[in-house]
């Protein structure tokens, strides 16, 4: 959730082109969370597919049998870093839902001054999925509509609002794979594990989630958790119960702190050219921030629909308030060479405080 700032390298959203006849405006370029070469990507994507639809005894699955699975629960595609997101909704008869947004509180003027959001709300139908393996089946979109025209405007509470025609996710697809919980992580793709591993521990060996793979953009969605703890024996996972889950943020957060002091002592104590410590603030500023985006995927799987809309709305107001507080801490040293690291403390030392708030929801 760090917005771009000086010596740190944070997402934004990013727009397709269209599909089937709706949504597509660019408006902005994602970064991954997962390096992956452009030689390992087609290496990888290659080998992987090819696996999978080695399985010429596939059959056709009914939809009811498929879709009610996770019926009315929520698919999250998103970066985990600021402010945009794709939720999507499948009922059991493969019709869907969904929504994409994008705000940036920095692009306000007269009658808005809450910033612009950038908005697709969206229905559709997939087709019915077609088994690959036992834990992969593919469909495709049937229908996508946009239910605002592209470029339209008006003005919400203080925030402009532009419809947009993409479904951020869902564009450019020809195939989508649904892969079910208790997939050998091993066998998916690095296009998928690219936009889901906020959500996955380093100790996972199977997906403990459903999830959606875009394969043509190579854009994935997390889906709705599963019990997976009757593979574990086999597959060596581990999910924690309720308790098990509280001892493993605090042991993660603390973790987290003894990286975090590592770096602090070196600002602290050693004789650093400006330049240097630039570039710490930087790394102590996404050190929280990459703690607090997977803290953020992981309650997308847990928490239900309301109150992860609660959350949402209030994580976005903390964006704002955060961003703003960053600006005017620069500001005391504009032109100056210290202003990346006032920033980038400033922005670390707020982030840290959220992640200490967003932690208890997994305790």
């Amino acid at each position: 959730m760090q917005k771009q700032k000086v010596m740190t390298v944070i997402f934004a959203a990013v727009l397709g082109v269209s599909v089937l006849g709706g949504c597509g405006n660019k408006i902005s370029d994602k970064v991954g969370t997962k390096a992956v070469s452009e030689q390992q990507k087609d290496i990888s994507s290659d080998a992987e597919l090819s696996e999978i639809k080695d399985d010429s005894n596939a059959e056709d699955v009914a939809a009811d049998h498929i879709f009610e699975k996770f019926a009315g629960k929520n698919f999250y595609f998103s970066s985990g870093a600021g402010a945009w997101e794709t939720t999507l909704v499948i009922e059991s008869d493969g019709t869907f839902s969904g929504s994409y947004h994008d705000t940036d509180a920095g692009i306000s003027g007269n009658g808005y001054p809450n910033g612009t959001m950038y908005r697709c709300d969206f229905t559709g139908m997939f087709t019915i999925p077609k088994k690959l393996n036992d834990y992969t089946y593919s469909m495709q979109i049937k229908s996508l509509k946009a239910s605002q025209p592209e470029g339209k405007e008006e003005i919400i509470d203080g925030q402009k609002i532009i419809y947009t025609e993409t479904a951020y996710g869902l564009d450019g697809a020809k195939d989508i794979y649904i892969y079910f919980p208790g997939t050998p992580v091993s066998r998916l793709p690095e296009g998928f594990l690219g936009w889901v591993d906020m959500a996955l521990k380093d100790t996972d060996t199977i997906l403990p989630f459903y999830g959606l793979y875009n394969v043509d953009m190579e854009e994935g969605f997390i889906g709705p958790e599963e019990d997976v703890r009757n593979l574990q024996n086999n597959s060596q996972i581990n999910i924690s119960d309720t308790a098990g889950a509280e001892s493993d943020i605090s042991s993660e957060l603390q973790e987290i702190e003894s990286q975090a002091a590592a770096i602090e002592n070196r600002l602290k104590t050693e004789p650093l050219d400006q330049s240097t410590m630039n570039l710490l603030s930087a790394q102590l500023y996404k050190l929280w921030d990459d703690e607090l985006n997977s803290i953020w995927g992981r309650l997308k799987t847990t928490l239900d629909s309301a109150a992860m809309d609660k959350l949402t709305q209030e994580e976005k107001k903390w964006i704002s308030n955060k961003e703003n507080a960053i600006e005017q801490a620069g500001l005391e040293y504009d032109g100056g060479t210290m202003r990346p690291m006032v920033e980038n403390q400033t922005g670390a030392d707020l982030t840290k405080q959220r992640v200490y708030e967003l932690s208890q929801y997994l305790k």
